[in-house]
């Protein structure tokens, strides 16, 4: 049977752990759970908690206003360490500046591994490394007609740039029995159809041999389902081609 652990259980590992790095510590200094310090140097605080949560967090921010260096120390998780909410809530201590210790509570030695260092984060850094995912929000952002998704919905299906171009494919396959990529270009298909025809992400179309798709019945029903906004591509893709074909004609 698991024992079920007081949050004061986490008090001696982790004053073990300081002491052994050369720290004098002491328990319950003004309203700090633990303090840390070698001499002349800063104080450290330590906040106790048995689960990472956001009253130890706020607890932690808070400590930031005294010392430079906060440390939140929790029980291990038995499971979670590899979830995605973990990853988040490691994200959230990084970008906050903070410290994490994991305390195995439940094994023998009840050893502390340092998971994440109190270090100042450098912003540009972070936004440089993820320009990538940048641009992509920003291509799915300006490429997409209208707003038809509800924010905060979870397991509907979402009107995406992608989903867009595929509705264009289905609508230019729609009145032939089949054709190729490449025919369906022609009629005013995207330039990704050949990737859009092949991934058939969707189950919309199928494959007939020497490269020629034919949609199905889910075909058929998306563009029932989503004729309105087949419309409004239609109707951009013609303003588009008008367009194109009127600086042609100036040239």
């Amino acid at each position: 049977m698991k024992t079920q652990h007081q949050e004061q259980a986490l008090y001696d590992p982790v004053r073990r752990f300081f002491t052994e790095a050369g720290y004098v510590v002491r328990g319950e200094i003004s309203h700090c759970d633990v303090v840390a310090a070698r001499e002349g140097a800063d104080l450290i605080a330590i906040e106790l908690k048995l689960t990472l949560n956001l009253s130890v967090i706020t607890q932690a921010v808070d400590r930031q206003r005294l010392c430079k260096e906060v440390w939140i120390a929790v029980a291990r998780p038995a499971r979670q360490l590899r979830t995605r909410k973990w990853q988040h809530l490691l994200h959230v201590l990084k970008r906050l500046e903070l410290g994490l210790l994991l305390v195995a509570l439940d094994h023998p030695g009840q050893p502390v591994e340092a998971v994440l260092l109190p270090r100042m984060i450098d912003r540009t850094q972070v936004i440089r490394r993820n320009k990538v995912r940048y641009e992509q929000l920003k291509k799915e952002f300006w490429g997409r007609h209208g707003d038809r998704n509800k924010g905060g919905s979870t397991k509907v299906s979402r009107v995406t740039v992608y989903r867009e171009q595929a509705l264009l494919v289905a609508a230019a396959l729609h009145t032939h029995p089949s054709a190729t990529a490449a025919q369906l270009r022609k009629l005013g298909a995207p330039a990704k159809t050949w990737n859009i025809l092949y991934d058939n992400h969707y189950h919309w179309f199928e494959s007939k041999g020497k490269g020629l798709y034919a949609l199905t019945e889910a075909g058929q029903k998306a563009l029932c389902q989503y004729a309105d906004l087949l419309g409004d591509l239609q109707q951009d893709q013609n303003i588009a081609s008008q367009q194109s074909l009127s600086i042609d004609q100036t040239r």
